[in-house]
């Protein structure tokens, strides 16, 4: 009886480093799974490209890399990465940030649910900016996305952004996803506050949006704490001109997920943009 060969998938590793005292190539290496590859490599004082010549299988793998610089000293980073074939992972894609004429945008809730549902999204959420609107609206918002749920094929949320500003305490702006409450006081409750207040929510949870110098960095990502981090689990990182503050939001402890979020304060629902969120 012959056993079924486990096909791979192609795929290309890339590296980027900097050091003022310049790379010794010469003295660098490359593992990948504790198998020596530095000469199959391109190695530059910059930069590693690798790209294996059969495909990896699927499964797990390990990869390492060391490298010396012009003084001397070494430096050694080992990750760990998966290769899936898909057979167990389905993928979904969506927006959670997005506004309509019931805060600053256009149409209304309804509208968009429906025109995200149209245009082949898996999920979608309004988050109107809190402070426009009372519970009384939430609630019905929440009602229409309940009538317009499918499960199985569409998952409508509801949620809403805390809009802090420059009038009461720059931290930022935030989106609590799935709370059945909304917190409208931007001026009376502070991002510590919210936090505090997101534990009476236990199934709901937050999202740091557009972070950075621009809209607010959140207290430069502080106020950590163990139930915190617990809910705030994704940061909006729109392409490339936010990786360093995605990477400043990972150093402070906080685990989050990216999402890519259009930020809609038009019609224009989930397509405004080639890119949207995806989930596996």
């Amino acid at each position: 009886m012959g056993t079924r060969k486990r096909m791979g998938a192609f795929l290309v590793i890339r590296a980027s480093y900097t050091d003022v005292s310049g790379i010794r190539i010469k003295d660098c290496y490359l593992k990948l799974d504790g198998k020596d590859v530095t000469n199959e490599a391109t190695i530059t004082a910059t930069s590693l490209v690798y790209e294996p010549k059969k495909p990896l299988e699927f499964g797990d793998h390990t990869l390492t890399i060391r490298l010396k610089d012009g003084l001397g000293n070494r430096t050694t980073r080992t990750v760990e990465f998966s290769v899936s074939d898909m057979s167990e992972l389905s993928a979904y894609f969506g927006e959670i940030h997005a506004h309509t004429g019931e805060s600053d945008g256009n149409g209304l809730c309804r509208d968009a649910i429906e025109f995200a549902y149209d245009n082949g999204a898996d999920f979608f959420s309004v988050t109107e900016h809190s402070h426009y609107f009372t519970q009384k609206e939430y609630d019905e918002q929440k009602r229409i996305a309940k009538s317009l749920d499918r499960p199985g094929r569409f998952a409508a949320l509801n949620g809403w952004e805390m809009t802090w500003n420059n009038t009461c305490g720059y931290w930022g702006h935030m989106n609590i996803i799935g709370s059945e409450k909304v917190v409208s006081d931007i001026h009376g409750v502070g991002m510590p506050d919210l936090f505090k207040w997101l534990e009476s929510e236990p199934n709901a949870v937050g999202m740091f949006n557009h972070p950075g110098q621009g809209w607010g960095d959140f207290e430069d990502y502080g106020f950590w704490t163990p139930e915190a981090d617990r809910q705030m689990a994704l940061a909006e990182i729109k392409g490339r001109g936010y990786d360093r503050q995605y990477a400043l939001l990972l150093s402070r402890g906080w685990h989050v997920a990216p999402t890519f979020n259009e930020d809609n304060h038009a019609p224009n629902w989930t397509v405004a943009s080639p890119y949207i969120t995806g989930v596996l």
